[in-house]
């Protein structure tokens, strides 16, 4: 009589490492061929939009499956394309683009942790990161704080897009929450590109400084936040 075998937690950990790892291969491939000018920009900006104009309409595709990308693979950042969209397409089209992208990119991240569990997310983040935000497995505290925690500079955004899909909390919720929060910072930095667009480097200058205090002073915030927000999790289960 054959027995039916069965993956062990750590063989199908190693399915998952090794299907994402191929998954990140080929992305990282994709992108190097058609986004390398998107990276080169900032050396070159001139030749850049000369490179997306190439595309026509399918520029704009491109430019949105290389944020989508971003997003998913999280271990790339993504400022230097919402600037690149700035300077591409200008602030009104640039953010919009951005937003839109950065939403789908959400909407996969959230698909994929539904789909496999708390594992799936161990492959970007380590077990210490992801306990940081244990607390908002409360839906109603996730609901309360997702539009903030998605405004504020400095929050890793990409650990909370995949966070989202361990909680309850619906998929139409969640991204109304990331459409409306991310808008503001995209906004700032398709300003920037816009300004190195018209050779404005002084304001340029002044906006990347003010930015970066901005996500200096939020990161200090979500820490604090997160240790307290614990910190009642763990005092109200002691007094039940």
């Amino acid at each position: 009589m054959n027995r039916e075998r069965h993956l062990t937690r750590r063989q199908k950990k190693l399915i998952y490492i090794i299907s994402i790892g191929l998954f990140i291969l080929l992305m990282i491939w994709i992108s190097t061929i058609v986004g390398k000018p998107l990276i080169e920009y900032a050396s070159n900006p001139d030749r850049f939009v000369q490179w997306l104009n190439s595309y026509g309409i399918w520029s704009r595709v491109i430019f949105m499956l290389i944020v989508v990308l971003q997003v998913v693979i999280a271990i790339i950042p993504g400022g230097p394309f919402q600037i690149a969209a700035g300077y591409a397409f200008g602030i009104v089209e640039g953010t919009l683009l951005t937003t839109l992208a950065v939403t789908i990119g959400c909407w996969i991240c959230f698909i994929l942790v539904r789909s496999f569990s708390k594992d799936f997310i161990e492959v970007f983040f380590s077990e210490e990161d992801i306990e940081k935000l244990s607390f908002l497995k409360d839906t109603d505290k996730l609901r309360k704080f997702a539009f903030v925690l998605n405004l504020v500079p400095g929050v890793p955004k990409d650990l909370l897009s995949y966070f989202a899909g361990l909680t309850s909390i619906s998929l139409p919720s969640w991204l109304i929450a990331v459409f409306s929060g991310r808008i503001p910072a995209i906004i700032v930095s398709c300003l920037s590109g816009r300004l190195i667009n018209k050779g404005d480097f002084v304001m340029t200058a002044i906006t990347f400084v003010f930015f970066g205090l901005c996500g200096i002073i939020g990161l200090k915030l979500y820490d604090v936040f997160t240790k307290k927000q614990n910190k009642k999790q763990e005092e109200t289960k002691t007094t039940i």
